[in-house]
């Protein structure tokens, strides 16, 4: 199973996600899932800030060879679930592929399984690192809602 996570440049959000989901799928020894991260306008130019790759670090997971990635049709046909962190993102995945509408999902709403009046998980791209450090909390939160929401989903067989 594929799962892809966009944001807009594919540096800090999306690689939080990738990285706490990596860390998720180690220490439950899964075997049958595989992440990815990429960005609705990313640039091999764009580096990873410090403090992302230090906070993943810390929990294990070394993500300082990322090259920020554009989505392409390839990364989101082979997906099994995509998870965007804002409704732009969204609508544009939905306007380059929208045969793929079933897999695209807002994060926020997919981990707490709801409609939300707001759906949105904040970039925290040029803050200070204490915004990092909580937008990380965050997004560890949201990923391992959504991990176990997958898990369950696996495990019972039901529509997600």
């Amino acid at each position: 199973m594929k799962i892809l996570f966009v944001c807009a440049g594919n540096t800090c959000r999306s690689v939080l996600a990738e990285g706490y989901l990596r860390k998720f799928i180690k220490k439950n020894k899964i075997t049958w899932m595989d992440v990815k991260s990429c960005g609705t306008v990313a640039s091999p130019n764009f580096k990873v800030p410090k403090i992302v790759l230090k906070l993943l670090l810390d929990e294990g997971v070394d993500l300082s060879g990322h090259i920020s990635t554009s989505v392409n049709k390839l990364l989101v046909d082979v997906s099994e679930y995509i998870f965007v962190m804002e409704t732009r993102h969204k609508e544009e995945l939905l306007r380059r592929y929208p045969e793929n509408k079933k897999k695209i999902h807002l994060l926020k709403e997919f981990a707490e399984n709801m409609k939300l009046d707001d759906p949105e998980v904040p970039d925290p791209i040029g803050q200070p690192d204490e915004v990092y450090i909580k937008a990380a909390g965050v997004m560890e939160e949201l990923v391992k809602k959504s991990f176990e929401r997958i898990i369950e989903t696996k495990r019972t067989g039901a529509p997600q």
